[in-house]
Parts: structure tokens; C-alpha cells; sequence
């Protein structure tokens, strides 16, 4: 089971088709095709020498899976959602997300937007630290926390280390040293939607983010912008979360809404959670892989076509 495309594994894969070993990839973000005519055609050679070589090919979206299909895949696609820890990612009460909050180092007095994931231009940090910019002087008492990697923990990765260095000019231009905590990479993040007010997914591209499955489950209030693979398994926008236009001004006037608006923001985190519990289950989607791994080793099951997509509710 490989759990994301690259060509290195092409040679592996052909070992394994001859060897008869079935052979399944994951794929969890939407692919980006190259922009220069010669690199988007060894890419798109790569990825149809590898979907040759699979017996099946899991996508965590129906955008995911119609995207492989645009890129040539004529495997057997399963769409299967990931799933969320709902015990671990559950919503705090008051006295427990004030102790949360009091050994997170928050102060009670102070409220929190939250961004979970790496500094890698897609993820769109740099609008949520320009909106976070407008929102600052109106909002005294707020603060935005990152959890992940700091910037300076990616400086020695190229290509992201321009972009790290970019955020830090971000903050320091806009003053907000002190205001935006970069907490760096944790083991369990459940703590930190908890003692927030909101999170944010500013994305450009993603295919089904665990963060906003894991925000869904804490019942917290959740501002996406359109990002490539947004798809009504997140439900619905002014239901399950708000969607904002990829626009500094948009963004700050979408947390701002929910901000002055508290219960509000109770509301879309408690609708919020209860479709997470409907969707997201972490048993039903290990329940859907176990099948899957049945279906492929045992060969009197007999297989789909190689063409056959099937959704998760067949």
C-alpha cells in the first residue's frame, strides 16, 4: 500500500506486479500539474505509468478521484473519506477548556484563531497573517495561534524556505510579534482546537484535510476559503462552516462575523460536529480499507473492472 505517488516507486511496483502482490495508492491532496509543456508531460507519463501498475487507487474525495480520472487513471478508484478520532477531537466544556487553556499558556482574558499545518504556500498562511493583520487593531484581545513546523524550522527545506522567511517579514512588517504564536509541531493538537474561538483553513488545494475533520469533531467554529477539492462532503457553507473569498478583507470580515457573534459560533460548531459524527467516523473509514484489502487478496471475491469508480455510500 503506497500512500502517495511518486515515479521512485515505479520500480517497485513492477516488482510487485510480477510477483502477483496486489498494490493500492492512497492519494490525499489534489495533484498540481506542472506549468512548463515538457515537465507537465513526464509528469502526466509518470503518473499513468503508475496507475498501470495498481489494482486500486484510494481517493478521500469524489474531486480527488474525478481529478485522477482527468489525469488518465482508468484503475479502479474506491472514495473513501478519512476519518477522525471523535473521542480524542470531541468538544471541550467551560472548566475544561479554561484548565486547557491555563496549561496551554493561554490567558483567560484573550481569544484565539487557529491555523494547523506546515508553512508550504498552498496552505495560505500569508492571507490568513494579512487578514489576521486587519483584525488586530479591532480586536485587542486576539491572538492567532500556528500549530505546526516554525519558520524556522523550514528554512533548510527548499523550495518552502523562501516562503518561511516571507511569513516572518509578514509578522514583523505587521507588528504582530507577540500576537501570532508559532507553536511548533505537536504530538496531539486536540488541546488547541479546544481552547480556540475559531479555526481557519485558508488553503488553495487540498483533498480532504484532516484539520477541518478534526476542527469539525471539537464542535469549533470553522472558516474555509475555496480551495481545489472543496466538495459537499464537507457539507454545506452557512451550515457546517463559513466560506470567505481568497481576499485579506473577505477573510477578516468572516472571522469577524463569528467573532462578534458568539453564539453563532456555538451553533456552526455544534452542527458542525454532529455531521462529523454522521461522516467522518474513523471505524467506518478502517472498516472501508479492511474491505478493500479483502476484495484484492481474495481472488474469488472476483474484482471490479479496472475502470469502476464507486462512492462511499454503494
Amino acid at each position: 500500500h503506497f500512500v502517495s505517488h511518486s515515479y521512485h516507486a515505479i520500480p517497485a511496483m513492477i516488482k510487485l506486479r510480477r510477483g502477483k502482490v496486489p498494490t493500492v495508492l492512497s492519494q490525499a491532496v489534489m495533484p498540481a500539474l506542472p506549468s512548463t509543456p515538457l515537465r507537465r508531460f513526464l509528469y502526466l507519463a509518470a503518473w499513468r505509468t503508475q496507475f498501470a501498475l495498481l489494482d486500486c487507487v484510494i481517493a478521500n474525495s469524489a474531486a480527488t478521484a474525478a481529478e485522477l480520472r482527468s489525469l488518465g487513471c482508468r484503475t479502479r478508484i474506491e472514495v473513501i473519506s478519512n476519518g477522525v478520532d471523535l473521542d480524542t477531537y470531541r468538544p471541550a466544556s467551560p472548566s475544561e477548556r479554561q484548565e486547557i487553556r491555563k496549561r496551554l499558556g493561554l490567558a483567560a482574558d484573550r481569544r484565539s484563531v487557529l491555523f494547523v499545518g506546515t508553512i508550504v504556500k498552498r496552505k495560505g498562511l500569508d492571507l490568513l497573517i494579512t487578514a489576521f493583520s486587519l483584525l488586530a487593531s479591532r480586536f485587542s484581545d486576539l491572538d492567532l495561534l500556528v500549530v505546526g513546523p516554525r519558520p524556522e524550522d523550514i528554512r533548510s527545506f527548499s523550495p518552502d524556505r523562501e516562503y518561511a522567511e516571507q511569513i516572518e517579514r509578514q509578522v514583523s512588517a505587521g507588528r504582530l510579534e507577540g500576537r501570532v504564536r508559532f507553536v511548533g509541531e505537536v504530538d496531539d493538537a486536540a488541546d488547541y482546537y479546544k481552547a480556540s474561538d475559531v479555526f481557519v483553513l485558508p488553503s488553495v488545494r487540498e483533498g480532504m484535510p484532516n484539520v477541518l475533520l478534526e476542527a469539525f469533531a471539537s464542535g469549533l467554529a470553522s472558516v474555509v476559503t475555496p480551495f481545489q477539492g472543496l466538495d459537499s462532503q464537507f457539507g454545506t457553507a452557512g451550515k457546517q462552516y463559513l466560506i470567505a473569498d481568497r481576499d485579506p478583507e473577505a477573510l477578516a470580515d468572516c472571522l469577524a462575523i463569528l467573532l462578534l457573534d458568539p453564539i453563532r459560533a456555538r451553533e456552526l460548531g455544534a452542527t458542525a460536529r454532529r455531521w462529523a459524527e454522521a461522516n467522518f467516523s474513523m471505524e467506518d473509514t478502517i472498516r472501508r480499507y479492511a474491505g478493500i484489502y479483502r476484495d484484492l487478496t481474495l481472488p474469488s471475491r472476483g474484482r471490479p473492472a479496472r475502470h469502476e469508480v464507486r462512492r462511499e455510500s454503494e
